[in-house]
């Protein structure tokens, strides 16, 4: 007996402004695909592309939120490469800065991965004397998991 998952993702975005001045400037991010499905064991790749962003003081962050639970940190990444990945070898995130795009990555899908996830990008500001607010634009993939078995 298989098990079988299905993510549809519909998103939203919000922006979150404290303080920082973002008048001119056109910045999105979008997450896909709109539809997935894939096996247990198998492997998915969910797409985060962002524009309107410059400079090197960014970081992308992936969350997930399972039925029922509060929004969880997965990992990070910085264009500088460095980032945290407290999951393990499991789910994995890449960040290409040429396409603007941030690529997560769950190999041998188990059926505890089911989630609705959430891609954010973060503009980090900061000076010698101390931090100032963050930008932050939280892409919102209203998405459900809906696993099911599959004889």
């Amino acid at each position: 007996m298989a098990s079988f998952c299905f993510a549809r993702f519909s998103c939203t975005m919000i922006l979150v402004n404290y303080n920082f001045n973002t008048a001119g400037s056109s910045q999105t991010v979008s997450q896909s695909p709109p539809e997935q499905a894939a096996f247990t064991g198998e492997r998915i790749n969910l797409h985060c592309q962002y524009s309107g962003f410059c400079g090197q003081d960014f970081s992308v962050s992936w969350y997930r939120q399972s039925p029922g639970e509060e929004l969880k940190y997965l990992l990070h990444r910085k264009p500088s490469g460095e980032g945290g990945n407290p999951t393990g070898g499991h789910i994995s995130a890449s960040l290409d800065t040429a396409k603007k795009i941030s690529v997560l990555t769950i190999a041998d899908l188990r059926l505890s991965d089911s989630a609705m996830y959430h891609c954010a990008l973060s503009l980090h500001h900061s000076d010698t004397h101390h931090r100032k607010p963050r930008t932050i634009t939280l892409i919102t993939a209203k998405s459900l998991y809906v696993c099911r078995y599959r004889v």
